[in-house]
């Protein structure tokens, strides 16, 4: 592995188990088995590891869902695949790093979280990220009500909204609420889903 990507990989694990605060250049030089110079050859501050972490969630994530979704052969493969991934969605970690790290105090939404207050380029690029994912959904809404499988009285714009909001707000509600099971709710969920908006 390239000495960047262990580092932003490195920084993540940490940032998870330690949050950002509490994490300096230096201990993730330690944890890598490199010096703090190595580091800022690469990145010039704390700042720039943590817009490196946010460019390998969309990099990641961007295959993880080319992936996802080539096998889609209608639009309700599509919505389906979505709601199915809810427990995928509830932490981002295990595609970044193939596992979540032992002893996590936080997980990756609530990173990012800290990453926007900290940040204004992070929450402007979250801010993009989820303004595109909603047009995705969209655009495939009406892909859908042109081949006549969705109601065409219905908003596409606004049924990207609620899919985008059924998928955050259900991974919220779990980490407070452990009668959601994040393993089965996302099938019960889009079969409800899709007896509302299906023609």
């Amino acid at each position: 592995m390239e000495t960047k990507l262990k580092i932003i990989r490195t920084a993540l694990r940490l940032f998870l188990q330690k949050g950002i605060d509490k994490t300096s250049m230096n201990e993730i030089a330690k944890s890598i088995g490199i010096t703090k110079p190595a580091i800022y050859y690469h990145f010039e501050n704390k700042e720039a590891v943590i817009i490196g972490v946010l460019e390998l969630f969309k990099k990641e994530m961007r295959n993880w869902t080319i992936e996802l979704h080539k096998s889609d052969s209608s639009i309700k493969d599509y919505i389906e695949k979505i709601f199915q991934s809810i427990k995928i969605f509830s932490d981002v970690t295990v595609i970044l790093l193939g596992e979540i790290p032992e002893e996590c105090i936080y997980n990756f939404d609530e990173l990012i979280s800290q990453f926007s207050k900290k940040n204004f380029l992070v929450k402007n690029e979250m801010e993009n990220i989820f303004v595109q994912t909603r047009k995705s959904i969209s655009e495939k809404i009406i892909e859908g009500q042109s081949a006549n499988q969705i109601k065409k009285n219905l908003d596409p714009k606004l049924i990207a909204l609620q899919i985008h909001t059924i998928v955050e707000g259900i991974n919220y509600i779990a980490q407070l609420d452990s009668t959601v099971d994040l393993t089965t709710i996302g099938q019960k969920l889009f079969n409800e889903f899709w007896e509302l908006i299906k023609q």
